[in-house]
């Protein structure tokens, strides 16, 4: 039988998220392992709440002007 050496990529597809449960569920069925979610956390609502802040943009090039000359003096003072 020939074997391929390599995965072949071009005729794989993505894993439904429906696919994904079912394969985690058997994974806790038959072996009693629960794997963690992966990615980032959800955020909880309470804990944040949505604000806008409308600055002139005079006070960007103001704190622009700033910035340059922290970082001017942190260089130089090396």
């Amino acid at each position: 039988m020939n074997q391929e050496s390599e995965f072949p990529f071009e005729r794989s597809r993505r894993v439904t998220p429906t696919e994904n449960q079912e394969f985690r569920s058997a994974l806790v069925e038959q072996f009693g392992i629960d794997l963690k979610k992966r990615g980032r956390s959800v955020k909880e609502e309470d804990k944040y709440a949505p604000i806008s802040i409308r600055l002139h943009p005079q006070n960007f090039s103001l704190g622009e002007r700033r910035s340059k000359t922290a970082r001017n003096r942190l260089s130089n003072s090396n």
